[in-house]
């Protein structure tokens, strides 16, 4: 431990930059002050990509960063950079890229060595101090890694060499010219099919994400087509998602992933932009299948937004930690002996089979709650006990930077859920949110997250955030949200088109990068460039001049003159609010 916080990082406003601070690690935060180190020294750049709710990542600090001997190796023979991948994505997107050019599957912490050009000639993820799990320690690592780069440069100048002109390639995009057909939407739909568990719902035999851009896509095209095959394994993913431990069945909301494939235990942190998209799916699939129970798991979606994930001075936070008082779960977990001691015997048993609690437990001796179908009503009272009990407990750390991608995936699903639901609250709330983002659209630019020295915004930014106000425009026909939409768009199409067309994830001026990354795939967050052409194809919809049609086919929605029109249309044509059907009476 150091005596002194690092003043690199101490005062960073990322709150995983401040959190390694008293590391005896040297750390410098990423840009060129780094780079002209480690040129004047003559050494190579360790980078180490994380976030602060990533539960690697701190056992990986604990385990080599807070390490006196594994430091003191890495201040002499590196200059060490750490990344928050929330504050600065771009330069994540680049570097898992070069994860995947090695052949390393990506992940949390990513460790990854640099030359002074920024070019990774050695990459990883989570290294264990001392050899594991089939790897070498990460002390020997370290020392193979100096040895190479001091006794054979050549074959660092190579490796380097090859990466970087892969990572080029990957970042080029060819522009075609064409309508895209209907067969290949279908097509795409159909091939979900493959990898499904028939069994427990979901796709693979292991961990299981909740991949709500797969859960969109079957249930717009099962709306549209009229294909029950497609609308079936929709609601049988919903399904699994809400009734497992992946949601909190207390407080709402929901985790990262699930560790198994039964859906019982979720890697337990929790992130904004997962919990928005699936906001937005379950008041969908809510309308689409006329489910109560899914609106209901909607609604508590959004209170865990607006209660739990408010921060002071507005905005929604991150990030909640997987771990509490410094053992994973241990905020969510429940014992029968636990249970009985706050509940009378009748009740207590009750809800111990409603929620599938045992003494045997599911995860590590404890309970994480689960419903499978089992009736869940009549206990309320019994929730609301059990959730008063917990909070007394040690709480899991709470990531407070508002990443502005994040909480625009938020406006949306707020204005989306209080227009299908009939929660005007909601969509009030969705329009105040938007509002203060809005309000940091300054002079054509927008930040990264609402920090005083927050990096610029990436393509995420704007479009997601360009969509959110579309939505609060469909949920209030607030005209300010329009306006804001199309300015957005504007910026957009300014900041990131490409000379030969498409969408870059970064502004060519962006601070430390050589590489302009695209990302056309969707992932754990959706694509910034599928989701500007959503919006823009919206915007031509309407009419709008912001948006330029040489730059974008037109899609197979004529455009009319007015909202309603759009709404119309909306039903029929659009892959995103089609699924929605007729309004939501009442739940």
């Amino acid at each position: 431990m150091r005596a002194s916080p690092n003043p690199r990082l101490s005062s960073a406003s990322s709150l995983y930059l401040r959190q390694h601070a008293m590391n005896p690690v040297d750390w410098w935060p990423w840009g060129d002050e780094a780079f002209e180190e480690a040129r004047r020294r003559g050494v190579p750049v360790f980078v180490s990509i994380g976030y602060s709710a990533c539960h690697w990542c701190h056992v990986m600090e604990r385990e080599s960063f807070e390490d006196e001997a594994i430091a003191a190796f890495l201040n002499e023979r590196f200059v060490c950079v750490k990344v928050d991948r929330e504050e600065r994505p771009d330069v994540d997107a680049v570097y898992m890229d070069a994860l995947a050019v090695i052949g390393v599957p990506g992940g949390w912490p990513a460790s990854l060595w640099l030359t002074h050009e920024r070019a990774p000639f050695y990459a990883g993820t989570y290294f264990a101090p001392v050899p594991a799990f089939g790897r070498p320690g990460f002390k020997q690592v370290l020392e193979a890694v100096d040895r190479v780069w001091r006794e054979d440069p050549a074959r660092v100048v190579e490796a380097s060499g090859n990466v970087r002109a892969r990572l080029i390639a990957r970042a080029e995009v060819t522009r075609r010219h064409e309508d895209l057909p209907l067969e290949l939407i279908v097509a795409a739909a159909r091939s979900l099919e493959e990898g499904w568990d028939n069994e427990r719902g979901g796709w693979g035999r292991g961990h299981k994400f909740p991949m709500p851009a797969r859960v969109e896509l079957l249930l717009a095209t099962g709306n549209r087509l009229n294909d029950p095959p497609a609308l079936a394994l929709a609601r049988s993913a919903l399904t699994a998602i809400c009734e497992g431990g992946l949601q909190d069945q207390l407080g709402g909301g929901f985790h990262r992933y699930c560790v198994d494939p039964a859906w019982t235990v979720p890697h337990f942190e929790k992130m904004l932009f997962d919990n928005a998209q699936l906001l937005g799916l379950l008041a969908r699939g809510a309308v689409a299948f006329g489910d109560a129970r899914l609106a209901q798991d909607a609604r508590a979606t959004a209170r865990f937004l607006l209660d739990e994930l408010a921060v002071p001075g507005g905005g929604l936070g991150a990030s909640f930690d997987a771990d509490s008082g410094g053992v994973e779960g241990s905020f969510y977990t429940w014992t029968p002996a636990e249970v009985q001691s706050l509940l009378q015997p009748e009740l207590a048993s009750r809800f111990c089979e409603a929620y599938g609690v045992s003494e045997g437990g599911n995860f590590e001796g404890t309970n994480v709650l689960t419903r499978r179908g089992r009736d869940v009503s009549g206990l309320d009272e019994a929730r609301a006990t059990l959730t008063a009990a917990r909070a007394k407990r040690a709480a899991p750390g709470r990531d407070e930077q508002v990443v502005i991608a994040w909480n625009g995936l938020a406006v949306g699903a707020l204005a989306d859920a209080g227009r299908l639901l009939d929660a005007p609250e909601l969509a009030h709330a969705a329009a105040e949110l938007g509002a203060l983002l809005l309000a940091r659209f300054v002079d054509g630019r927008l930040p990264r997250t609402l920090a005083q020295d927050s990096p610029p915004g990436v393509l995420e930014d704007y479009a997601f955030l360009a969509e959110g106000l579309l939505a609060v425009f469909s949920a209030t026909g607030a005209p300010w949200a329009l306006t804001g939409a199309e300015a957005l768009v504007t910026a957009l199409l300014h900041r990131f088109g490409l000379p030969d067309g498409g969408l870059a994830r970064s502004e060519a001026t962006a601070p430390g990068l050589d590489v302009r990354p695209v990302a056309l795939q969707e992932g754990a967050e959706p694509s910034g460039y599928g989701r500007a052409a959503v919006v823009m194809a919206r915007l031509l919809a309407l009419g709008s001049p912001a948006v330029d049609e040489a730059r974008l086919d037109r899609c197979s929605s004529p455009p009319g003159p007015g909202l309603g029109d759009l709404q119309a249309r909306r039903r029929r044509w659009c892959w995103r609010c089609c699924t929605a059907g007729p309004r939501a009476e009442s739940w």
